[in-house]
C-alpha cells in the first residue's frame, strides 16, 4: 500500500486551519488544542512549513503563525515532499542516483520510472488552495 505518514496529513489539517483564518496568526499551542495535535508535533511541523515558506512565523505576544503567500500557485506535492522528501514509488523510480545490486536482471529497470512520473503529475495538478478550500472550517476563539 502506497500510504502517506501521519505529519503529512497533519500538515495539511495545520495549513487547512490557518488557510481558514488567513488573516490571523496563532501559536503552536492554540493550533495543537483546535486540531487535537499533539503540541511537540505541531511545533515540529510548523517549523518545516516555515522554514520552507508556506507559513511565517512571528515572534512576541502577537506573533504566531500565519499563512504566506498565493496557495494556489503551490502544489500539493510540495507538501508532500516538505514533509516527507521526494517521492518515488520505488528506489529506482527516484530522481536521484540509484545503484541497485539487481539493476541487471531486473525486469522493471526503467519501469517504474514511467508510473512515477504519472503519480507526480497527478499530485501537481492539486493546488493547495484547491485541497484546502475543501476543508470544514475550524473555528477558532482565542
Amino acid at each position: 500500500m502506497i500510504k502517506l505518514s501521519k505529519l503529512t496529513d497533519y500538515a495539511i489539517t495545520l495549513l487547512s486551519v490557518l488557510y481558514k483564518n488567513k488573516t490571523r496568526s496563532f501559536s503552536a499551542s492554540v493550533l495543537a488544542e483546535v486540531t487535537g495535535i499533539p503540541e511537540p508535533t505541531t511545533s515540529k511541523i510548523l517549523k518545516q512549513l516555515s522554514a520552507s515558506d508556506l507559513v511565517t512565523s512571528t515572534r512576541g505576544v502577537k506573533g504566531g503563525y500565519q499563512v504566506n503567500g498565493d496557495y494556489e500557485a503551490v502544489s500539493l506535492t510540495k507538501v508532500i515532499e516538505i514533509i516527507e522528501g521526494d517521492i518515488s514509488l520505488t528506489d529506482c523510480a527516484s530522481c536521484i542516483t540509484h545503484e541497485c545490486a539487481n539493476k541487471e536482471i531486473c525486469p522493471m529497470d526503467g519501469g517504474w520510472t514511467e508510473i512515477n512520473k504519472a503519480v507526480l503529475n497527478t499530485l501537481n495538478s492539486f493546488s493547495l488552495a484547491g485541497v484546502l478550500d475543501k476543508a470544514k472550517t475550524i473555528e477558532i476563539r482565542e
